[in-house]
């Protein structure tokens, strides 16, 4: 996982995967972070993040909605919604746990799903499993700012990460299969 570090003056400097059982920073802050060993972008990464309160985030780098303050898991059952997407950062799975999601950067800790995907083809929510994204055009809802630059292979899995690229994305509009 990349070593994400708070890049702030108004938020003490920590990882960025740090989670909180109260409010380090406001909900809906965000920051930047900085990543100086990144070897995903030659050595140096920076991101965007914002403060969530938790929900059911299942595991670190889960696919996730901000929903009013909230990271919610990434799910068929909320993909008509057009609330902002990220990447969750940290362990983000009650309501009394706080941390950040990513929105914006170089993602290498994302959780992926068990097939291979190809560079560059767009990315849909996954219809059977919350928190991952699939290149299936049925599996769910198209999501518009996030690309994957690098071909990932099928051990990029669930429990794996993949590389992805996120410019602040959104869900843009159910599919026939859902």
């Amino acid at each position: 996982m990349s070593a994400y570090f708070v890049n702030s003056p108004f938020v003490s400097p920590g990882p960025i995967s740090a989670t909180h059982t109260a409010p380090a920073a406001p909900i809906g802050m965000e920051v930047d972070g900085i990543d100086r060993t990144a070897a995903t972008s030659g050595g140096i990464a920076a991101g965007r993040f914002v403060y969530c309160r938790g929900s059911n985030v299942a595991s670190v780098g889960a696919f996730v909605h901000i929903n009013n303050g909230s990271a919610v898991m990434l799910a068929a059952a909320n993909s008509g919604s057009n609330f902002p997407i990220g990447v969750a950062a940290g362990l983000l799975s009650a309501t009394n746990i706080y941390g950040w999601v990513q929105v914006q950067g170089r993602v290498d800790y994302a959780r992926g799903t068990n097939v291979a995907n190809t560079a560059g083809v767009p990315r849909y929510i996954c219809a059977g499993t919350a928190g991952i994204v699939v290149s299936d055009v049925v599996a769910g809802n198209r999501i518009q700012g996030l690309n994957v630059p690098v071909a990932q292979s099928s051990t990029a899995g669930v429990s794996a990460s993949g590389v992805y690229d996120l410019n602040r994305p959104f869900c843009a509009g159910l599919t026939a299969s859902l």
